[in-house]
């Protein structure tokens, strides 16, 4: 006891704001538990500094980037006022207490009745990372997006809390949020809020799939994750779409459920959410995995087998008037039915309703739809699982019939060429996409270089009527090997069933080279996706301000060697200026 409470007293006056003792001689008790890897991860330490941006986090006003002085900093608190800083900090605290018993003995028994309460009310069973799919019509949700979900009953999912990571943003112009997305423009915070309540705004209202990934953390890890939660509530980090985003930031909370764990290292320029839950499937994190279906995909399944659809859509239209079934077989009466309920809940997610008449409906088409025989209506077939798709980086060797050669590299993600399998389909959202060329006659030079290249080719049907729409910005050569500036937009109408779209667009540009030129093009197309290849073309006419017209068709077709190993063909034909240039041009794709 004399030798420990000695400890102590070296302890305390080395922490103290007047501490008598030189650095070397206590630091000998210490010696480098500041660089302790798990000390690391609490403060979001990486590079030299923490990633965490609220000056509120840090005791130290060096904290940010000095580990040590947050580290006495901390201590000094538990010194002064345990309870205070047991409950602001306790990862913070159960670590430093584990590794310094001495210190353990003389602080005594401590806890915060706040979190014992937080616990306890969660009542965790088990951690999942949910992973809704990407939006097709939303620029911030392309990607997809990631949150941990907090089970007290497995059997009941719905009914359990959610820990989220975001940007508060309510942006939808694809540039502005790009580059907002891009600069840190956004603070990023983590929430807890109701399950049930993202998978209405995830599944019912934004039409994605949602893919529940179960982990194998056990109940001391998931009281460790929930601390660390706990410590940065109401804390805020720049938001950064291609680093710190919200799956990256939510390995920082895994992290510090297991230690020793190293899963934030492995992204430095960007982290895609996919490609983190490939590191938790790596890192050995993944148990189970469940496929829960969008309502609009439910919708869609629906529709398919109602062999009228004129009078079905009027039956949602005029109110429910139920003359208009008696036709029908009990089977499409049935189908019908569900429909309406599918789409009555839609509206409701989306407010279009008022309450009062919204169950009122419910009940009467439930009623209904309970004296017809059981169907199953809306089954889905599962899709490939986003973890068999292609992965996000990908370079590009090409050649065509001129023998020209082009090497091109894509950090991120997935374009119009790339087979859509493990992806939604129509969405394709590309940054920095670089191009290079070389022919027989000349140097490398840059052929083209993407800063945004984002299209959404979203499927209107007889009761969902989206508009499709792109961006593109960056530079590339034209038609007179002129390296140019672009920006480009456009809208349009896609249609068409599983696996395959067609397009109409109508798509203005600007172009600087030396001068500034404007151009409208009209558009049509299709894309045909298989399991692992697809096929398409593109015919486009543009016309420009000065008076050029420039023709341009393509036909392409991908197919997946391997999962991250794809042989593209392309062949275009372009007229300009009376001149007529048909090419047909070969590539090796390869995703990391």
């Amino acid at each position: 006891m004399q030798v420990r409470g000695f400890k102590f007293l070296i302890l305390l006056l080395f922490f103290s704001p007047h501490f008598l003792f030189s650095f070397n001689f206590s630091s000998k008790i210490f010696s480098n538990l500041h660089n302790d890897r798990y000390w690391h991860t609490l403060l979001h330490f990486k590079n030299g500094e923490s990633e965490i941006d609220d000056e509120k986090f840090f005791l130290s006003p060096n904290g940010k980037q000095d580990a040590k002085a947050e580290l006495k900093e901390t201590i000094k608190a538990l010194l002064r006022d345990k309870n205070e800083i047991i409950c602001r900090f306790p990862a913070r605290i159960n670590w430093i207490m584990k590794k310094l018993p001495e210190l353990k003995s003389e602080v005594g028994e401590y806890s915060c009745k706040e979190i014992d309460k937080l616990i306890d009310d969660f009542d965790p069973k088990q951690i999942s990372l949910i992973f809704p799919t990407a939006h097709i019509n939303s620029p911030a949700s392309m990607y997809g997006h990631t949150l941990l979900r907090i089970d007290a009953d497995k059997d009941t999912p719905l009914l359990s809390q959610a820990i989220n990571y975001a940007a508060k943003t309510e942006e939808d112009n694809g540039i502005l949020f790009a580059f907002y997305g891009l600069s840190g423009g956004y603070e990023g915070r983590y929430t807890i809020l109701p399950y049930y309540d993202k998978v209405k705004e995830y599944s019912d209202m934004e039409a994605r799939d949602i893919w529940e990934y179960e982990l194998n953390l056990n109940q001391d890890e998931i009281k460790l994750l929930l601390y660390h939660q706990f410590e940065l509530k109401d804390i805020y980090a720049d938001y950064l779409f291609m680093t710190e985003n919200c799956s990256y930031n939510l390995l920082w909370l895994l992290e510090s459920a297991r230690a020793n764990t190293y899963l934030v290292d492995e992204f430095r320029f960007k982290a895609v959410p996919i490609d983190t839950i490939r590191t938790l499937k790596s890192a050995g994190f993944i148990k189970n995995i469940t496929y829960r279906a969008s309502k609009s995909k439910k919708i869609k399944a629906i529709t398919l087998k109602i062999e009228d659809k004129n009078r079905a859509k009027k039956f949602l239209q005029d109110g429910y008037n139920f003359n208009l079934l008696k036709d029908f077989n009990d089977t499409q009466k049935a189908h019908i039915l569900d429909l309406s309920t599918h789409m009555l809940q839609y509206k409701r997610s989306k407010n279009k309703i008022d309450k009062k008449l919204y169950i009122k409906n419910l009940m009467m088409l439930l009623n209904t739809r309970s004296k017809l025989p059981s169907f199953d209506t809306d089954k889905i077939k599962e899709p490939i699982n986003p973890l068999n798709g292609h992965k996000s980086n990908r370079v590009t060797l090409s050649i065509d019939e001129d023998k020209r050669v082009f090497l091109a590299y894509k950090p991120v993600f997935h374009d119009i060429y790339d087979v859509d399998s493990g992806f939604t389909e129509g969405a394709y959202i590309n940054f920095f996409d670089l191009v290079l060329k070389k022919d027989k006659h000349s140097d490398i030079k840059l052929e083209k270089f993407d800063f945004v290249n984002i299209a959404s080719y979203a499927k209107r049907d007889f009761l969902f009527k989206p508009l499709s729409w792109e961006v593109e910005a960056g530079w590339q050569r034209n038609h007179e090997d002129k390296l140019e500036f672009k920006l480009k937009g456009g809208v349009g109408y896609t249609y068409g069933k599983e696996g395959f779209l067609y397009y109409f667009f109508l798509n203005p540009a600007f172009y600087y080279a030396s001068d500034a030129v404007f151009g409208i093009a009209p558009k049509v197309g299709f894309i045909k996706n298989f399991l692992n290849f697809k096929v398409g073309l593109n015919l486009k006419t543009e016309f420009l301000t000065t008076g050029d017209k420039i023709t341009e068709f393509e036909a392409f077709t991908t197919y997946n060697l391997y999962k991250n190993l794809a042989i593209n063909l392309k062949y275009d034909i372009t007229k300009f200026k009376e001149r007529d240039k048909k090419l047909g041009t070969i590539s090796l794709f390869y995703y990391f």
